[in-house]
């Protein structure tokens, strides 16, 4: 997964982000919700501007999103819908088989990116119920992603089945031609 940076306005690229997912948060967010989850796209592309040195694009997003999130239609989405929307859903699936295919007894979250809080909850809600513990990456039994996004989720699946750990991925699907997804689970002795 590598992007070209030929043609790419990052300013932009954020400017628009910011906008346009906040637009989104607004309109179906179930109401509980909405403040928390327009907290969350502010303070992650606040991040990525900062990384990409885009505050000014950012800053211009953000503006606009002020000026126009009152216009938005509030047409917000049932509970369950939303977790589906958001992939909190698909993460709750994926990392609930992965236990019950293989238990592990100690887990870490590694790579959060986009949708990090949504596999964060879910492994929360998972090691509760099961009760297991939360460690670092070097101790662990089990390696979660943290992020929803394809390209980076296979990127990060990659490496760390290089380093021989077993690794859990949040999502369904496939997410490319080699590697089926379906399972969400990588052991490093049995990787493709």
């Amino acid at each position: 997964h590598h992007k070209v940076n030929q043609g790419r306005d990052m300013d932009l690229i954020l400017e628009r982000l910011i906008r346009n997912n906040g637009w989104v948060m607004q309109r179906y967010a179930p109401g509980s919700l909405r403040r928390d989850m327009l907290r969350e796209q502010r303070r992650r592309y606040r991040q990525i501007a900062e990384k990409e040195h885009a505050l000014a694009g950012y800053a211009r997003g953000l503006l606009e999103l002020r000026r126009t999130i009152r216009n938005q239609p509030r047409t917000p989405l049932l509970r369950h819908a939303w977790d589906r929307f958001t992939g909190l859903a698909h993460a709750r699936a994926a990392i609930n088989l992965a236990w019950r295919k293989k238990p592990f007894a100690s887990v870490a979250l590694v790579e959060p990116g986009k949708n990090a809080w949504a596999v964060e909850r879910a492994l929360a809600e998972t090691c509760h119920e099961a009760g297991i513990p939360r460690t670092t990456p070097d101790t662990a039994e089990a390696i979660v992603i943290g992020t929803l996004s394809p390209g980076p989720m296979l990127d990060a699946l990659n490496r760390w089945t290089a380093q021989g750990h077993r690794v859990i991925t949040p999502q369904g699907g496939a997410l490319s031609p080699r590697v089926s997804l379906l399972a969400q689970d990588f052991d490093a002795t049995h990787a493709a």
